[in-house]
């Protein structure tokens, strides 16, 4: 009765597991641990190859004006740190005194404030999944689906330009972000290690 022995002796049984140990160990398990499929967004929007390719942009990282608003809050950039249109009402309470004096310098802050947000907003979004995978799910569906219609209302503001290259530079650093936030909710990059 029972199975017929496939190793016969102790030394045989030994350097069998040896093997099997060398092949799911180390570097042809890390292998088999990359081939796997990302994770992605369940019940998601789809994704547009426009919106794939501005998802993806450089940052200043070097520029003095985005580290200081990436670590600290710095006055005087609303309303530019969020997403046009403008009501002309914004700039009547808007500060005399800028901390930026040309559109570079006004791109620098804004990404930095918004690459902040950006890790605080992710690292409520890891808590949210490890309170619950499912709900935490759906929830971004749809934000994600929010966020599309955000975009796509920013690349219509993007095709009739304002005039005031403040503005026209914000409606595209902001059609950018929102681009990169609906890519990192479907590719749930704020997850993958």
């Amino acid at each position: 009765m029972g199975r017929a022995a496939k190793h016969l002796t102790l030394a045989d049984k030994t350097a069998a597991q040896r093997a099997s140990r060398r092949k799911w160990d180390g570097r042809a398990q890390r292998a088999a641990r990359k081939k796997t499929k990302p994770l992605l967004l369940k019940g998601g929007p789809t994704i547009s190859k426009e919106l794939e390719s501005l998802a993806e942009f450089d940052l200043p990282e070097h520029h003095p004006l985005f580290a200081l608003a990436l670590n600290q809050r710095v006055d005087g950039i609303f309303p530019y740190d969020i997403a046009p249109p403008y009501h002309h009402t914004y700039f009547r309470d808007a500060p005399l005194q800028r901390p930026f004096s040309n559109v570079h310098e006004l791109e620098a802050l804004v990404h930095g404030r918004l690459l902040n947000q950006e890790a605080e907003r992710e690292e409520e979004r890891r808590s949210e999944y490890r309170r619950g995978c499912a709900k935490a799910m759906r929830a971004w569906a749809t934000e994600s689906v929010g966020a599309i219609a955000v975009f796509e209302s920013l690349c219509r503001l993007e095709d009739k330009a304002e005039g005031n290259e403040y503005v026209d530079a914000m409606v595209r650093l902001h059609c950018r972000w929102t681009a990169r936030i609906v890519w990192r909710l479907h590719t749930l990059a704020f997850l993958n290690p």
